[in-house]
Parts: C-alpha cells; sequence; structure tokens
C-alpha cells in the first residue's frame, strides 16, 4: 500500500500510540532498576540511624568499603547516594552535569532569603546562572592577575604580623584572606580585628545558627510555613523574618559602602567596579537588576572563600612543622631561584615547581570540605545498572578520592614528591583541583584566585621563615600530630602551636623594609 493512501489520522494515531508505548517502556524499565546498594531501613525513619553523625566523609567511606561506589541512603523517604569514587562522581557530575546541578532546597533558605547573598546554594536556573556566569567571567585565570597588587600587599602585611608576634599566626592568617576576599569583592580594605565592614561581614553567621539540621521542625512539616506567625507552633516565623531582615541590612549595608568608596574616586578593580561599571551601561530596571545579583555575588566571595582558602593555609603552617624534610626542600628551591635578597612574587611562579607540588599537597592532604555542597538530581537516572532518583541529594565523597593509595601511595603523608618527574610537575598524576574544587557545572569559580593566593602566601613564608613544633618549659620540641574539627560541611585544622623565627636576621630585614 502506497503511503500517500494511508488515513493522516490512523498515521497519526499509530505514531502516538508508539510513542506512548515507547515512554511507557522506558519509565517501566528505569523504576524496576535496582537503588544502589546500602544498608536495610527501618519503616518510616529509614536510614537515620546509619547516617554518619561525627565524621560525614570517612563514615560515608565505611559504607562504601562494604556496598561498592554507589551507596543509597533514605531517611523519611528522602533518597541521598553517596559517591565513593573519582571515577563515577566525574561520569555522573561532570559528564551529566545538566541532571546534576541542582542543590536540595531549604525550606529555612526560604523563608531567610538566604540564597539572594550564598547563590551557590540557589536551586539550578536562570537566576543561578546569570551570576555564575558574571562570577565566571571575573575569576577566570586571566582576569586574577589584576587582583595580584591585593594578594600581595596582604601578604606583605602578612609577613610583618608573623615577624612582630609569631604566636598570634592563626589570627593572622584569619585577617589575611578575610581582607583579600574583601578587597576583591567590594574595593574596600579592612583595618584590624575592628573594622566595621569585617564586623558587619561576621554578622552573616546568623545565618549558620538557623541553619541547623533538625533545629525547625518545618524543615521535616513544610507545610508550617504556611501558618500564620501568631499561631501556636509557628513562632519560629517571626525568628526567621528577623534573621531576613537582618541578613539584608548587612548584605545591602556593604555593597552600599563599596559604591560610595567607588563614587568617591577611589580607584579599584574589585568585582563590585566591575559590575557597577556595566550596569551604568544599562537601563534602569536592567540595572538594578544586575546590582542585586552583584549583591549576592560580592557576599558569596567571602563567604564562599575567605574560610575556605584561611583553612588550606593552617593545614600548610601544621604540613610544614610536622614535615621538616619538606620544608627544606622547598627552601633550597626558593634559595636557588629568588635568591636571598628580595621575596617571592608571581611572576616567579612558574620556575618554582615544588612550591606549586607542595600547594597542590596542601589541597589534598586534608580536604576542607570532605564532602562539598550536596548535589540533587533533577531527574531520574540509570548509573552502571542503579537507579537514581529524581531529587536525590547527591553527595561525592572528596576526602576518599583524595585519600586514594591507588593514586596517591601512602596517603597520610604529606609528600609533594608524588606530583613531579625529572623536576618538573608530572601532568600523569591526578591534580587534587581536579577534586577539591568540586564538579560539573558547580564547580568553584574561585579555585583559581584560591590557588594563587595559597601560592603567594606559601612561598612567602617558606622565604623569610622557619616553621617547627612548639617547644616546652626546657626549650625541647613538644611532639605533635595533625587533628581537625568537623562541622556537617567543613573540615578545619584543630587549634595548634608552632615557633615561627625569620630563617636569618637578612630575611627579617626584608619584611622591615617592605614598602607597598
Amino acid at each position: 500500500m502506497a503511503l500517500e493512501t494511508v488515513d493522516p489520522l490512523w498515521l497519526s494515531v499509530s505514531i502516538l500510540a508508539v510513542s506512548v508505548f515507547a515512554l511507557v517502556y522506558l519509565k517501566r524499565r528505569r523504576s524496576a532498576a535496582p537503588l544502589p546498594p546500602g544498608p536495610p531501613g527501618w519503616p518510616i525513619i529509614g536510614n537515620l540511624f546509619d547516617y554518619p553523625k561525627e565524621d560525614l566523609a570517612k563514615g560515608l567511606f565505611e559504607l562504601h568499603k562494604r556496598y561498592g561506589p554507589l551507596v543509597h541512603l533514605s531517611i523519611f523517604g528522602k533518597s541521598t547516594i553517596s559517591i565513593g569514587s573519582f571515577e563515577a562522581a566525574s561520569d555522573l557530575l561532570d559528564k551529566r552535569s545538566a541532571n546534576y546541578s541542582d542543590r536540595p532546597t531549604l525550606v529555612i533558605g526560604d523563608l531567610t532569603d538566604i540564597y539572594h547573598w550564598n547563590f551557590p546554594l540557589m536551586s539550578y536556573g536562570p537566576g543561578w546562572r546569570a551570576r555564575r556566569r558574571i562570577l565566571h567571567h571575573e575569576l577566570l585565570p586571566e582576569s586574577i592577575a589584576k587582583y595580584r597588587q591585593y594578594q600581595m600587599h596582604v601578604t606583605h602585611n602578612l609577613l610583618r604580623n608573623l615577624l612582630a608576634s609569631p604566636k598570634s599566626f592563626g589570627k593572622h592568617l584569619h585577617q589575611t584572606f578575610t581582607a583579600i576576599a574583601i578587597l576583591v569583592a567590594y574595593g574596600l580594605e579592612p583595618q584590624g580585628d575592628d573594622d566595621k565592614y569585617v564586623g558587619m561581614l561576621r554578622g552573616l553567621s546568623i545565618a549558620a545558627d538557623v541553619c541547623v539540621p533538625g533545629k525547625y521542625l518545618v524543615e521535616s512539616l513544610p507545610v508550617l510555613q504556611h501558618l500564620p506567625s501568631w499561631f501556636p507552633g509557628a513562632g519560629f516565623k517571626q525568628e526567621l523574618a528577623y534573621v531576613k531582615r537582618r541578613m539584608r541590612e548587612i548584605t545591602t549595608g556593604i555593597w552600599q559602602a563599596g559604591k560610595r568608596h567607588l563614587e568617591e574616586g577611589a580607584e579599584n578593580d574589585s568585582v563590585l567596579a566591575a559590575i557597577v561599571r556595566n550596569a551604568a551601561q544599562l537601563d534602569p530596571d536592567a540595572a538594578a537588576e544586575q546590582e542585586e545579583m552583584g549583591l549576592g555575588i560580592a557576599t558569596t566571595i567571602w563567604t564562599a572563600g575567605a574560610g575556605t582558602t584561611e583553612s588550606g593555609a593552617l593545614v600548610f603552617f601544621l604540613a610544614m612543622a610536622l614535615y621538616p624534610d619538606v620544608q627544606k626542600k622547598a627552601q633550597e628551591e626558593l634559595d636557588r631561584v629568588i635568591g636571598p635578597s628580595r621575596l617571592p612574587d608571581f611572576s616567579d611562579r612558574d620556575s618554582l615547581p615544588y612550591i606549586n607540588a607542595l600547594v597542590k599537597e596542601v589541597l589534598r592532604w586534608h580536604v576542607t570540605t570532605p564532602t562539598s555542597l550536596p548535589h540533587a538530581s533533577l531527574k531520574d537516572d540509570i548509573y552502571n545498572g542503579y537507579r537514581i532518583p529524581a531529587g536525590s541529594i547527591v553527595l561525592p565523597n572528596l576526602w576518599a578520592f583524595a585519600q586514594d593509595p591507588e593514586v596517591y601511595p601512602d596517603p597520610s603523608r604529606f609528600n609533594p614528591d608524588r606530583y613531579l618527574k625529572d623536576g618538573q610537575l608530572n601532568e600523569e598524576v591526578r591534580d587534587p583541583a581536579t577534586i577539591v574544587f568540586g564538579f560539573g557545572r558547580r564547580i568553584c569559580p574561585g579555585q583559581h584566585l584560591a590557588a594563587a593566593s595559597l601560592f603567594i602566601t606559601c612561598a612567602s613564608v617558606l622565604h623569610a621563615f622557619n616553621i617547627t613544633p612548639p617547644l616546652d618549659t626546657n626549650g625541647k620540641p613538644m611532639p605533635m600530630e595533625a587533628k581537625f574539627v568537623n562541622t556537617s560541611i567543613t573540615s578545619d585544622p584543630a587549634k595548634f602551636e608552632c615557633e615561627i623565627t625569620p630563617r636569618s636576621p637578612a630575611r627579617a630585614a626584608l619584611i622591615e623594609q617592605l614598602v607597598d
């Protein structure tokens, strides 16, 4: 029968029927696929008691040793998929990033409007993409060269402070990376611990207090958010309304301070300056929208960047005190390349392979965000025969990837030589940056700025100072060990002491003669 004699209506119905059958078949095939393996759960609460309470990354790693690279946990019907291998994380979060670039939705986040000033927590969509596009452009490798003046200035202040009061190195590091973040974001330079801008941004910690898991019943029973605030049991709405108002005051206040600084004639290369200058070319509505996004982008540079880079610098000081042989090799390279009459700068970076390897090892040896911020799946997916339901929380175990002995032999040892071959960086060894800065479309846009800050910090400090274990009352070195304090997302070195002394009077003089 010729095709032209077929009834068009019958042909359309046939095509529709085949399409429906194919969709039903694929849906049943997907739903028939098993979930990834995991511990058996209890009715209603699921795996509530199997979810690690103390050290999340190490606890999940123990489950991976039993169940494989993908582990499924269900808590009150909500699926969590833990990824225990770098290959699986790359397959899902990089190669299928369109499906795994969402974030879990927090009711508290909606009620406090936390997303407007911390956009990495935003759901995947046009608003997130627009903010990401702006920040990505400002933090490209070729873009961050304009921030080197800030990094050098702040690093030289760090050296002065270490020379004057070495016991307070933790405080000095906090000031250093807070200053870099505020200069890059707003073009404002903090003036010590009592600086008003630092105080304003510290006020954002109020959000951490309300986002504690389990603090508010509304997170488990979202229907409560629709109750009037005067209703018994809905008093949380007044508290969260205050938090929302206070966070808006803080983020708007420091943004306006940065704008006034710019309008008063201050020339700077901050992210705020770039956004304000671009907004001036737009119509009023578009300009207002651009600045509203900029407000959250600038705040994110501080909230997401200052603390994690500071933690990495603390890891560096701890490692140097524990591994004097590494410190000696780094200083030998610095002496050979830099010489005794000046301090390192960014032009030396390509000539210092061991320092670059040391920075890589700082990132790997202790991952400051062991499971990263959680991803969320947008649609059902099948991976290696297992079903990952839509809306699942997806956790890549960055700590496990960085401690993989197949990739990094003797992973608990701090060893920059693992990245070197014939005196140069060995590109065949997995760069820890591909782990610790995340995956896919959610990869940290500030990774190049963070790595540059760690490089100039490590190089400058080692060129000028020796870092050794603390001394007892008899002047003998005290034993040290690496200890860390974990939260639900971050892991930082526990408070420790070390001796920081100038390598020579000449090196101390280099610092004293600094003029910025």
